[in-house]
């Protein structure tokens, strides 16, 4: 709580144009990683532009069995992969029958990061 004025003011200073500048690059980003994301897996973008602001939620195929079948107390197969085996930190969770993967885009954050885990997704989730 104290500290949210000087946080404020960092990313004020991150780029010229300030916070807009930050916000509109990060919701940017997003777009080209849902994009790069959705070509990859072969699905429809969840949500259209508009609705998106620095974060994208993507489903990801059904896994078959009950609502929640191959999650564990530490979480999904494909998410522990990508995090143990290429250092790849994606939220996945249970959601309406299937999983869900959130991505987010933040100043530190490329284009090239989302190309990487497209590449991944396809062969990860084959095994999974």
């Amino acid at each position: 709580f104290l500290c949210v004025g000087d946080a404020l003011d960092t990313l004020e200073r991150l780029l010229p144009g300030g916070l807009p500048a930050l916000q509109a690059r990060n919701h940017a980003l997003a777009l080209d990683a849902q994009r790069v994301l959705t070509r990859a897996l072969g699905i429809a973008s969840s949500a259209p532009p508009s609705m998106l602001g620095s974060m994208a939620s993507l489903p990801l195929t059904r896994r078959p069995g009950p609502p929640g079948a191959g999650f564990s107390d530490s979480g999904d197969p494909v998410q522990e992969a990508l995090f143990h085996r290429h250092r790849i930190e994606l939220p996945i969770f249970p959601f309406a029958g299937g999983r869900l993967m959130r991505v987010c885009a933040q100043h530190y954050n490329r284009l090239e990061q989302y190309e990487r885990l497209a590449a991944l997704l396809p062969g990860l989730l084959a095994t999974a």
